[in-house]
């Protein structure tokens, strides 16, 4: 298993959250793609 791949694997969803100026919080697709496993 890569480095990269542990790392994620590590991640939570709290720890990929992103939030804006006004609160609202979301997901980057590439970061939660790698949370939950997926190849492409």
């Amino acid at each position: 298993m890569t480095k990269e791949l542990e790392k994620y694997e590590e991640m939570t969803f709290e720890e990929i959250k992103h939030v804006d100026d006004n609160g609202n919080e979301y997901w980057y697709a590439r970061e939660l793609m790698n949370a939950l496993e997926y190849k492409r």
